[in-house]
């Protein structure tokens, strides 16, 4: 036998014995097979933050496996692996006329001041200023209550302008809305750079680092949204909105995760979101199909 072959052969039988004999397959539906090798790719990238030996990803007859050695429980990586990752930038609307006269029309009541509107059970209609912009917003103890809100208000939004929930940063139990310029910047196509950090004052953060175009784009921005609100979403789910108080021209952004109460799942939301942005957006929706453990563990 070839003396190299042989090596070879010895060197893959020594990392085979020494992957743990024990893990979970997850498996996965692909309703759309023109995206199944990005789709391979982004998972791979994903699996490689959290550095787990002899992770695969494969694909077959319209199914997609991802085989996980040493894994006993698949909750926190099925967290990053399903999740969607589309990074976007979108200008507030702070003025507040728009989702007015949107309220207005889905429910008859004209002024934040008027008695109780016929919205879901829950949800009302706030006001705030912001850089000395009147605005008004929806809010909620609930998530559900406040999407319900949403789609009776947004048939009634002009164009251009769209409807986002985050977390209410001064209460972490309530969900409120912001009311966003469309279409957003996809950023996330332009993230090269993704690492978790704490910040000075003992909150979590996540920093990006912005290809040549992306530096472009991103000062362009925030040179025309100077005093304004910009809002950092993550599949359309708004975790941030700073606001802008000066041309951004460096290629470097920050998202701050300052809704948890607590800084360790502060900590676990930051890294969580850089696994997943590390390794990109998904091009399609994952279909869960089912979770198998294998072999004894030890």
């Amino acid at each position: 036998m070839d003396l190299r072959r042989l090596s070879g052969l010895l060197i893959c039988l020594s990392a085979c014995r020494s992957l743990p004999s024990h893990g979970v397959e997850l498996t996965y539906a692909l309703a759309d097979r023109s995206a199944a090798e990005k789709m391979v790719s982004v998972l791979e990238r994903r699996l490689a933050s959290f550095d787990l030996r002899g992770a695969t990803v494969t694909l077959a007859e319209g199914e997609l496996t991802v085989r996980l050695p040493g894994v006993s429980d698949a909750a926190r990586l099925r967290a990053v692996l399903e999740r969607e990752g589309r990074l976007e930038l979108a200008v507030v609307d702070d003025e507040g006329s728009a989702l007015l006269a949107a309220h207005a029309a889905a429910t008859g009541v004209e002024q934040v001041a008027d008695p109780p509107a016929p919205l879901p059970s829950g949800v009302t209609l706030a006001q705030e200023t912001v850089q000395e912009r009147q605005g008004v917003f929806l809010v909620a103890d609930g998530r559900p209550a406040l999407e319900a809100a949403v789609a009776l208000v947004t048939p009634r939004l002009p164009a251009q302008r769209a409807l986002r929930l985050g977390v209410d940063v001064n209460d972490a139990r309530r969900w409120r809305t912001y009311l966003v310029e469309t279409p957003p910047w996809a950023m996330g196509e332009r993230v090269v750079e993704v690492s978790p950090g704490e910040s000075e004052w003992g909150g979590w953060h996540v920093s990006l680092g912005l290809d040549e175009q992306g530096r472009a784009e991103f000062a362009a921005l925030t040179t025309r949204s100077v005093s304004r609100r910009i809002a950092i979403l993550v599949d359309d789910e708004v975790l941030s909105a700073p606001v802008v108080m000066e041309p951004i021209t460096g290629g470097r952004a920050m998202i701050t995760l300052g809704a948890a109460a607590d800084r360790a799942t502060q900590r676990a939301q930051a890294e969580q979101l850089a696994f997943v942005l590390r390794g990109g957006a998904l091009p399609a929706v994952l279909a869960f199909v089912r979770a198998v453990q294998y072999g004894p563990p030890r």
